[in-house]
């Protein structure tokens, strides 16, 4: 003979796996769900990826020398102005080893340019 609160007890039993399954399967469905694109924040700054030395043209990727960093190197990105303080920088990576390696920021008037050599005609022997 059983009691009869055993019926009961195993009901519950029951309906609590069924419920963690249907919690688990929700949390599947979340996971692989697809997520929401983010919204781009209105960003301040705008970056010029041109900008002149004492009449040279320098163009993003080109190579540049700074005052004050001695034996450095560093590739040119762009210039980069806050258009709500009017503040505006030089924004470049340091070339370590020949590979553009760490992000810098200077002031305008202490870049200066690294002269292109022109092209050497080949010695004919």
């Amino acid at each position: 003979m059983t009691k009869p609160g055993l019926h009961l007890v195993r009901l519950l039993g029951i309906l609590i796996q069924v419920v963690q399954s249907v919690q688990n399967e929700l949390r599947w469905r979340r996971l692989l769900a697809r997520r929401k694109k983010a919204e781009v924040a209105e960003t301040y700054f705008e970056t010029v990826p041109y900008m002149e030395i004492n009449g040279f043209p320098i163009h993003a990727g080109e190579v540049i020398k700074v005052n004050g960093q001695w034996g450095s190197k560093f590739k040119f990105i762009g210039i980069t102005t806050n258009k709500l303080t009017g503040a505006s920088w030089v924004d470049c990576f340091e070339i370590i080893g020949g590979v553009p390696s760490v992000f810098r920021s200077f002031k305008q008037d202490k870049v200066k340019r690294i002269p292109k050599r022109g092209k050497r005609a080949k010695r004919v022997v």
